[in-house]
């Protein structure tokens, strides 16, 4: 379970997020989290958020968004506000490591998404080169984090459908949607993250 303070890395992108707010902090309102984004890097594919605002506030570096059918740059500063339902991605365009505040807007169980997508990435259980798990463990996570997230450039109606029929499959086959990031352990009351 994601706390305050808490790391984790995703092995595939060399990404690497940091909870900064909670849900159970927020009392569901909100969930913040640092982001470190590698150079020259494409974290991820087009995507949604249905039901969440998503807000990008960079600290660090410059980032490039492309949200619906638009590019846009943010350097140190600057902000880009998704609104729920926007397909949109993002780049590091420039030479080091970006710093980007992301805020999700209500916070759902942004974090849980997470900690299971970064858990198989440190398990080894992702493809290198798309950077995603195979088709029936992307139906059981989709199925239960579809609040939360969906693919961009297919229709949200037909992910559900396929997805719903997938999903009990891939739960018959083991796989699961509450796949919890590993490498946590307290030292001293704080969570920190295992190498």
């Amino acid at each position: 379970m994601a706390t305050k303070g808490n790391t984790i890395i995703n092995q595939i992108t060399g990404q690497r997020i940091t909870f900064v707010q909670t849900a159970r902090d927020t009392d569901g309102a909100s969930m913040v989290m640092d982001e470190y984004v590698p150079a020259n890097g494409l974290v991820d594919q087009e995507h949604v958020h249905p039901q969440q605002e998503e807000t990008f506030s960079v600290l660090a570096g410059t980032m490039e968004f492309y949200v619906a059918e638009a590019t846009l740059k943010a350097s140190a500063g600057e902000s880009v506000v998704v609104p729920a339902g926007v397909p949109h991605a993002f780049a590091n365009k420039g030479e080091g490591e970006a710093v980007m505040r992301v805020t999700y807007r209500p916070a759902l169980n942004t974090e849980g998404f997470f900690e299971a997508f970064f858990g198989l990435s440190q398990d080894g259980k992702m493809d290198p080169k798309t950077g995603l798990p195979n088709l029936l463990q992307i139906a059981v996570l989709a199925q239960a984090y579809r609040k939360e997230i969906a693919f961009g450039g297919i229709p949200v109606l037909v992910q559900r459908i396929l997805f719903g029929a997938l999903a009990p499959i891939g739960r018959l086959l083991g796989y699961r949607a509450d796949y919890p990031y590993p490498y946590q352990k307290a030292v001293r009351g704080q969570a920190v993250t295992a190498r």
